[in-house]
């Protein structure tokens, strides 16, 4: 079996493609948002499923940036799944 972008299980495949590194995937992610919001302000991060083990590997890295005392006046109030919308509103 061949797992790409969100990994099965290891013992369950015989190679895994991931065309991306998750931690620059979330750098890049946080610098872009704090651009847009000038540095301070309310973030959520609306995720395709809760299911989807890159994206939450993003979010966790996400949130592991959020650290930075650069993005210290940045907080995130709310991660939330397309496949459950009815959190959102």
């Amino acid at each position: 079996m061949l797992s790409l972008d969100s990994a099965v299980n290891a013992k369950g495949r015989l190679v895994h493609v991931n065309q991306a590194d998750p931690e620059r995937i979330d750098r890049i992610q946080i610098e872009a948002i704090s651009e847009m919001i000038g540095g301070k302000g309310q973030i959520a991060v609306l995720s395709a499923t809760s299911q989807a083990t890159n994206q939450n590997t993003w979010i966790e890295w996400m949130k592991k940036e959020l650290e930075d005392p650069k993005y210290k006046d940045i907080e995130l109030v709310k991660v939330a799944y397309g496949d459950d919308l009815r959190e959102c509103f």
